[in-house]
């Protein structure tokens, strides 16, 4: 799943890498500049490589680091993975397993993600984190389910198209 697609355009790898990027340019076209003062032309090539490398950072390891940085969050918490019981209300969802319940205030969250196999409630006050798997449901189940949600979050639900690799 594409992540990122969910974010404010500030917080995109591509905005990041191409700012780093874009001063690196700015760097190089500012070196004959730089030589009118100095002779080495060690102080703009260190920052033009620290800048293409900040850009080759934002592009390929950030996402690498936070997508895994996601999964070793799933792995270690044993009550995302518990067989869980939802009830859904006009006001909130109140759900429960094993080891806990809880009532959630849609409010409290702050956005809903649905993709082919999951919807993900994020930013809730009793849990962080809420997946909701669609295989477990019957198809009016889900029809209600989604309906519930795009009327609950309104402009904070996001359907998301996943990237065929």
């Amino acid at each position: 799943m594409r992540w990122e697609n969910n974010l404010s355009i500030w917080h995109r790898r591509e905005l990041s890498s191409f700012l780093m990027l874009g001063i690196a340019v700015i760097l190089t076209a500012g070196i004959p500049i730089y030589r009118l003062w100095s002779v080495t032309f060690f102080i703009p090539g260190l920052l033009i490589l620290l800048a293409l490398m900040g850009s080759f950072y934002f592009w390929k390891l950030k996402p690498k680091e936070i997508e895994q940085w996601g999964q070793s969050t799933f792995q270690e918490n044993a009550l995302l993975g518990l067989s869980t019981q939802y009830f859904f209300y006009f006001e909130g969802i109140f759900f429960q397993n094993d080891y806990e319940e809880v009532c959630e205030y849609w409010s409290d969250f702050e956005k809903c993600v649905e993709d082919d196999q999951y919807f993900i409630l994020s930013g809730g006050m009793e849990r962080g984190l809420l997946i909701l798997c669609k295989k477990e449901m019957t198809k009016q189940e889900f029809i209600k389910v989604r309906q519930c949600l795009r009327q609950a979050f309104g402009p904070r639900y996001f359907k998301n198209k996943i990237d065929k690799k």
